[in-house]
């Protein structure tokens, strides 16, 4: 997978890797964060997981667990990779926001560190995106920063005729992909 794919290893044994779909966005567009665990071949088990914190972010969990193992070469020695954790982010605000690490401890055969029961410890790197206000031409009325997204919105009206003072009921879907408006 190329995705996985790396020059050599971040760290040695083992490391957390962590990466955002785009580095750029406006308020409210998901940004996807996916934290990889890479190893050397051997049994292990992974404890004490401290997620990566965002407070600048909403966040959605699009994974709850890790994904299989898959074998990757770095620097000529094999490894295997895994997802451990893919969550949306959607920023709440401009600026240059940064999602801070994640930390793992790894108990295992030949993994030795200061983490719980003397496991490996390791941290992914923190990221940084740079987030702006959305273009302020052709906003519909009503927006508010952090309503960005693609949408429709079907209106039905039923029943179509009435007698006079009669009464119709009207049903409104709205569907689409992004940070849904609150109201």
């Amino acid at each position: 997978d190329p995705s996985l794919s790396l020059d050599a290893p971040l760290e040695p044994q083992a490391f957390l890797r962590a990466v955002v779909d785009k580095p750029r966005a406006v308020v409210g567009e998901q940004v996807t964060l996916s934290v990889y665990l890479y190893v050397q071949p051997r049994m292990f088990q992974p404890h004490d997981p401290h997620e990566p914190t965002a407070p600048d972010f909403f966040q959605r969990p699009l994974s709850g667990g890790e994904s299989d193992m898959r074998p990757v070469v770095l620097g000529g020695a094999r490894w295997n990779a895994q997802i451990i954790r893919k969550v949306a982010l959607f920023p709440l605000h401009a600026g240059d926001l940064e999602i801070g690490p994640m930390t793992l401890t790894l108990v295992g055969l030949g993994l030795r560190g200061g983490g719980i029961r003397g496991g490996l410890v390791r941290s992914s790197r923190p990221l940084t995106v740079h987030v702006e206000e959305p273009n302020p031409s052709g906003r519909p009325p009503g927006y508010q920063v952090g309503d960005v997204g693609s949408y429709t919105l079907v209106a039905n009206v039923e029943p179509r005729a009435i007698p006079q003072h009669g009464s119709v009921a009207v049903s409104l879907l709205l569907r689409g992909v992004g940070n849904v408006p609150s109201a």
